[in-house]
């Protein structure tokens, strides 16, 4: 997600290996901390493991599709797919569900779109981070 956001900024296209069809499960900070808070608090987070995620794998192209939405012109390419790199999906968040009461409360929908606008702004402002031209305007 950084890397397409990244790449955006600064008029890139983006890339992704394989057919895009590869499913990750965002998950955005807010939901992160609210995860790592309850483990922390609840009595029954002691010595357990959670998977703190949204629990909805989504693919890749899905995330490339609301990069291109805020970044007008960004055009997307898919490369040949890595054969060492990992199958992945959605994680299971039940246990974190039933021993916390873990909600996760952003779908990739809100929660990417928000940190696509964090980004935008981050750049605004720190133009000298960033080696090309940005292509946003505040």
């Amino acid at each position: 997600g950084q890397a397409f956001i990244e790449n955006a900024l600064v008029g890139e296209d983006l890339t992704v290996n394989g057919d895009g069809t590869d499913g990750l499960d965002f998950t955005y900070i807010d939901d992160v901390v609210q995860g790592v808070i309850l483990s922390m608090t609840k009595p029954e987070g002691i010595n357990q493991i959670f998977n703190i995620t949204f629990g909805c794998a989504r693919q890749l192209n899905q995330l490339a599709e609301l990069v291109m939405e805020h970044f007008p012109g960004i055009k997307l390419r898919h490369n040949p797919r890595d054969s060492l790199m990992p199958e992945r999906g959605t994680l299971s968040i039940e246990k974190a569900r039933r021993l916390l009461g873990y909600e996760p409360q952003y779908p990739v929908e809100e929660g990417f779109v928000r940190y696509i606008e964090w980004y935008k702004d981050f750049a605004v402002r720190n133009p000298s981070l960033f080696e090309k031209q940005l292509t946003i305007k505040k």
